[in-house]
């Protein structure tokens, strides 16, 4: 039976990661007689007798104080070796597209760039003077010969020393050789390739490319830059137990930490990575909220939103206070800001709007996923024909868009024709200079940061929309926990980097995450603001580990001992805890800084009747139905006290002005029914138990719950314990 090398290869590597290099020489030593290639059987010999040479040196009893260095290297030897022969292996049988590409690579690829300077110049000596179709075939010979170098250096593995010299001069600081998105589809490419198979030169060219490319302050610097690093980093995420015997990569990662900025970039792609990761919950929360309600604006104040040229212009109602004043009421305003904030926080809010948009023939081919927006290549250049500069600079200055959504903007405008194209292009007819303005953000450090949000969107798009994606290791699938990356570990220790990260968590109700980072930034930092305290028992309250949360909830209000909001929360818990008295006991603190309020006199009378105070908690609802003389909130606890304290007339009283007044609720039925059965009247409260069995959708089993989840009330106004059940089975064969 033939072995299955990537199973193979997982166990393996789990045996290196051990230490356990006795299994994994006997796991390795089958695929390498499978593959039947000489050199890669003479390699593992190799390897073999030096583990046994070092074996038979120990049993003797030398010392050897290389020994821990020894083991390291035959660790990277070994997996590497792992990778060969799998490489080997699969590269027989395998129809996934890197093994296609491989078997068709290039075997020089020194000419084929030579080719592709000459032709780059040639286009550039045509930008100005060409007609767009006159330059199509340029443009398409380039592109074909894009192709071939991506493919080349994606499916490298093993890289020679040549390989590694011809990347390093693509990325070369200094070099104006190549163009700055060729630069940028070659990291790519060693991007996928590192996915693919772990070659550490490959990762100190990106790590290179970093350092020489950050403290450059124009458009090519910050794109280099940021984009090199968030490639790095989920490299070195993906290769951790490899890396983690590498000293060559800690030192280069030390070097790096000596420059300024290099911290708060690494924090930049972290906090980026881990909003990618939860993209699908800020989707689902524009499905399901933003969206729908934008969706359901009244007729009359989308009429009124037109524009002559029948286009929706939701800003223009700001211009009239009584339009304004219909949005805010109908809390579109609030979402539309609340879609404004998440955008200007990083969140990815077109993934769902340009999703659509990737059917083209141009993200068929894999490298364009890699490939930065630049208008000279055909695609482009062929859709936007006839355009007007106003699309192309929301097009290209854009700074919330990837490049991936780009391309999809501007492939869709090639779709689009006559009056469609005039009404888009009508709406889109703004000053150049105004989006301009935001492609030169004054601090460098937001471009930066700008810029590695928009490279996680496309590595996010490339893996949940490329057709062939189930073929790669979708990074977004797994933990992203980089606190626990050996090389980083330093780094991300830092308070700063936890706190944006338990943020992020915290914001998208991933309290397990948030709680678990609060608690980190408490043990390993000083001087936390307190309002992390108070997070971090917000968190541990929603996982239900209430103890936890009261002791962080106890703890922040020795600092600020008026947080009404801290003392609501600290009652909650011990409601939860079954502890009414200490429960009721701090939402009487709470009142105490604010005794006027409608809402805490409420809950306090709450928290009181649950406990069975009845005659207190009736004092706090009398006092809100003095202070709340329009919605009348009191007017249901208050009905309800009376009925358990059988004043059945001021109940009845009660029960009548809330179905006059107030939008009725099933449990208002359901209460005057428990009401007038109380009073023995079953035929009247029939009638009202029908309505609500009408509310419950005509379904006797949902009511049958809700009317004996109140037998204890019952029993308490009178009626007796064993006429419950048959009570219910007599109300139930009346309404069934």
């Amino acid at each position: 039976m033939k072995l299955n090398p990537i199973i193979e290869k997982l166990a393996i590597n789990k045996h290196i990661a051990q230490n356990n290099f006795y299994d994994a020489f006997a796991r390795l030593r089958p695929l390498v007689d499978e593959s039947n290639n000489g050199s890669l059987q003479r390699e593992f010999g190799s390897l073999f007798d030096t583990y046994k040479f070092m074996l038979d040196y120990m049993v003797k009893g030398y010392d050897d104080p290389e020994r821990e260095a020894v083991l390291k290297k035959m660790s990277r030897s070994l997996y590497r070796l792992t990778d060969k022969v799998v490489a080997e292996l699969n590269s027989v049988n395998s129809t996934a597209l890197y093994y296609i590409r491989r078997s068709s690579r290039s075997a020089d690829i020194s000419p084929i760039l030579d080719e592709y300077r000459q032709i780059s110049m040639q286009v550039e000596e045509f930008a100005a003077s060409a007609q767009a179709a006159d330059k199509l075939p340029l443009y398409e010979k380039r592109e074909r010969l894009e192709r071939e170098v991506f493919n080349y250096f994606w499916t490298s593995f093993p890289t020679t020393a040549q390989d590694v010299e011809l990347v390093k001069s693509i990325l070369d600081v200094n070099s104006a050789s190549y163009p700055a998105y060729f630069k940028q589809l070659i990291m790519g490419a060693v991007f996928l390739s590192l996915l693919q198979f772990y070659d550490e030169p490959l990762l100190l060219c990106l790590l290179n490319a970093y350092g020489s490319y950050v403290n450059r302050n124009d458009k090519e610097g910050y794109e280099m830059s940021m984009r090199a690093l968030t490639y790095a980093v989920v490299i070195i995420f993906r290769h951790n137990k490899k890396i983690a015997i590498s000293d060559d990569v800690k030192i280069q990662i030390g070097f790096l930490g000596e420059i300024d900025s290099f911290k708060d970039d690494l924090e930049g792609v972290f906090i980026n990575l881990i909003k990618a990761k939860h993209t699908d919950l800020i989707s689902q929360r524009l499905e399901k909220s933003i969206i729908p309600d934008l969706m359901n604006l009244a007729p009359d104040i989308i009429e009124r939103a037109k524009k002559s040229n029948g286009i929706i212009d939701l800003s223009s109602l700001e211009e009239n206070p009584e339009w304004k004043d219909k949005l805010n009421k109908s809390g579109i305003s609030k979402k539309i800001e609340e879609l404004g904030k998440m955008q200007n926080r990083g969140w990815d809010v077109f993934l769902n709007t340009f999703s659509n948009l990737k059917n083209y023939p141009f993200f068929k081919e894999m490298h364009n996923w890699f490939r930065p927006f630049h208008y000279d290549n055909s695609a482009v250049s062929d859709a936007l024909v006839g355009s007007t500069d106003s699309i192309k600079t929301i097009i290209e200055h854009s700074p919330f868009l990837c490049d991936s959504d780009r391309y999809s903007f501007a492939l869709s405008m090639g779709q689009l024709r006559g009056t469609a194209r005039e009404m888009l292009q009508q709406q889109f007819d703004i000053s150049d200079q105004e989006l301009s303005d935001s492609d030169n953000v004054p601090n460098p450090q937001d471009k930066r940061l700008l810029c590695a949000g928009n490279v996680v969107k496309d590595l996010y798009r490339f893996f949940k929309l490329f057709s062939r994606r189930s073929e790669f290791a979708d990074v977004f699938k797994s933990d992203l926990s980089l606190f626990e990356v050996s090389v980083l570990k330093d780094y991300f220790s830092d308070g700063d980097i936890i706190c944006s990260a338990a943020d992020v968590y915290f914001e998208l109700h991933q309290y397990k995450e948030a709680s678990q980072c609060y608690a980190q930034l408490f043990e390993t930092c000083e001087n936390v603001n307190p309002i992390n305290l108070q997070k971090l028992a917000f968190a541990y309250q929603n996982q239900g580990e209430y103890r936890k949360a009261l002791k962080c909830y106890i703890n922040y209000s020795l600092v600020k001992e008026d947080d009404v909001w801290n003392l609501k929360h600290i009652a909650q818990c011990y409601k939860a805890l079954h502890q009414p008295d200490e429960a009721v006991e701090y939402m009487l603190k709470a009142l105490s800084f604010n005794p006027d309020s409608v809402q805490l006199n409420l809950q306090v009378g709450h928290y009181l009747l649950e406990d069975g105070r009845i005659d207190e908690a009736m004092n706090y609802y009398y006092k809100v139905d003095y202070l709340d003389d329009k919605k009348h909130s009191a007017w249901r606890p208050l009905a309800w006290c009376l009925f358990l304290e059988r004043d059945f007339e001021k109940s009845r009283a009660y029960y009548n002005k809330v179905l006059d007044v107030l939008p009725q609720e099933m449990s208002d039925y359901m209460n005057f029914g428990h009401l007038c059965l109380a009073e023995h009247k079953f035929e009247e409260a029939m009638t009202y138990y029908y309505n609500a069995y009408s509310m419950l959708g005509a379904d006797i089993g949902a009511f049958r719950k809700q009317w004996l989840a109140d037998a204890d009330s019952l029993v308490k106004v009178g009626i007796q314990a064993e006429s419950i059940k048959l009570l219910a089975d007599a109300i139930a064969l009346r309404l069934d």
